[in-house]
């Protein structure tokens, strides 16, 4: 994550910044890497997937540019969450069939807007770093279920290794 938000600085301003990835299971997205400023924040904040802009782009999988976060949630008749700058870009993470999770900037400084041109490399920086934490992910799953039926294998070895039926 560290290096996606590197590399992306390299070709946007990034002093506001953040990749959120959702729990399916629980409905709700959360904070993977956040910059604001200058500073690497940890916040723990965990949200419905609903919220915001962030829900539009992840029922839709669609990316969003606006100069003014608030007044596009009101346009669009949603409620605003969390501290969105005025100006604000997100992008989704489509992994597999959905988006996995989305990655935004922001800015507070009302003269700052983002173009056209910006939102276009910023969704395809999102797609490499998609597909990277998509197979992340899959690797991950892959690795727990290799556990579980090492665990399954091992078990299954106790039982049939004796032919003593109290045992």
């Amino acid at each position: 994550l560290e290096l996606i938000y590197t590399q992306t600085s390299k070709v946007l301003d990034t002093r506001n910044f953040y990749i959120a990835m959702t729990d399916e299971k629980r409905g709700t997205m959360r904070f993977s890497f956040y910059i604001e400023g200058t500073e690497r924040l940890y916040p723990d904040d965990e949200w419905p997937i609903e919220t915001g802009l962030i829900g539009e782009i992840m029922r839709r999988g669609q990316p969003i540019v606006t100069d003014d976060y608030v007044a596009e949630c009101e346009r669009r008749g949603l409620k605003p969450g969390g501290r969105p700058g005025k100006a604000w870009m997100g992008v989704p993470l489509n992994g597999g069939d959905r988006p996995m999770g989305l990655m935004a900037v922001s800015d507070f400084r009302p003269e700052v807007t983002y173009t056209q041109e910006q939102l276009q490399v910023f969704a395809a920086i999102a797609d490499q770093a998609a597909s990277v934490l998509y197979k992340t992910r899959l690797y991950r799953q892959t690795e727990e279920r290799a556990r579980q039926l090492a665990v399954l294998n091992e078990v299954g070895n106790s039982i049939t290794s004796t032919l003593d039926l109290r045992t």
